[in-house]
């Protein structure tokens, strides 16, 4: 059905059911994958569940847990993949584009603190994106010669700071 009608033009529930592939006793995967819509609400929410929480569920288990979380990263690694195609950041809205697109995916919706720096060449193309540090729920701490070091390693001409707020809440700590 997918083949014939395209994935674009299915509904949430009946692809998040391929990805599941079987239901439980009595109950299909399209009627699993409703459950598990209804339960959070978007496929952000249920993006941000745990392993844990996920393999809970009656009819999900490890396994499933496991197959939603593989099918949700590949959806971010695609993004990457498409940021990485940019070549040059030289305006404000470049950066910001980039970020949105590499980061975002990973970041909005985490309960601590990360910290990344992106380093360019001289020709401001990214060379690469390292993570400096992941801390606590109101803070980061890095130490400056972290973030040269690297770019010396890498001989990075330029750098990008790159930092995010718990839960996307942007009010300054």
């Amino acid at each position: 059905m997918l083949v014939r009608k395209g994935a674009e033009n299915f509904v949430l529930s009946k692809l998040l059911a391929i990805i599941l592939r079987i239901g439980k006793a009595g109950m299909s995967a399209e009627d699993l994958a409703k459950i598990l819509l209804n339960r959070y609400g978007s496929l952000r929410a249920l993006d941000s569940v745990s392993f844990s929480e996920l393999s809970k569920i009656k009819g999900i288990g490890l396994t499933k847990a496991v197959q939603i979380k593989a099918a949700f990263e590949l959806g971010k690694k695609l993004f990457k993949e498409l940021t990485q195609t940019k070549k040059k950041l030289k305006k404000t809205y470049d950066v910001i584009s980039y970020v949105a697109e590499y980061y975002v995916p990973y970041l909005r919706d985490k309960d601590k603190e990360f910290f990344y720096v992106i380093l360019l060449d001289n020709k401001n193309e990214p060379i690469d994106n390292i993570e400096i540090n992941k801390d606590s729920m109101t803070a980061t701490v890095f130490v400056p010669k972290e973030i040269v070091k690297e770019a010396l390693l890498k001989s990075a001409s330029s750098i990008i700071l790159v930092h995010n707020h718990p839960l996307g809440k942007t009010k300054p700590s």
